[in-house]
């Protein structure tokens, strides 16, 4: 549910091409991996957010991609790079060039 959130906010769905996000939330369920989180993480200002760094740690991911401030302030956890929407899709972009 927060996905859909997230894709369809009017700060964030400007950025996208509708058709592809319509595409994506329905099909991304057969691309996606669930993770078994164990990680215990305390490193975020914001408590509840630990989940998130500790998900990412344990699925070895090289990017989380969020607009919380809590996060982004950490502007790196461990190995991921902690950066929004908008500096994800440049930095995409700068690599298929």
């Amino acid at each position: 549910m927060e996905l859909f959130e997230t894709l369809t906010d009017p700060s964030i769905s400007k950025y996208l091409d509708q058709d592809f996000v319509l595409d994506f939330l329905l099909n991304y369920s057969a691309a996606v991996t669930n993770i078994k989180v164990v990680t215990q993480v305390t490193a975020c200002r914001d408590v509840k957010d630990n989940f998130l760094l500790a998900l990412s740690k344990d699925a070895g991911v090289k990017y989380l991609i969020t607009r919380d401030k809590d996060l982004l302030v950490m502007k790196q956890f461990e190995s991921t790079l902690i950066i929004t929407l908008p500096e994800f899709l440049k930095t995409l972009h700068a690599h298929a060039e």
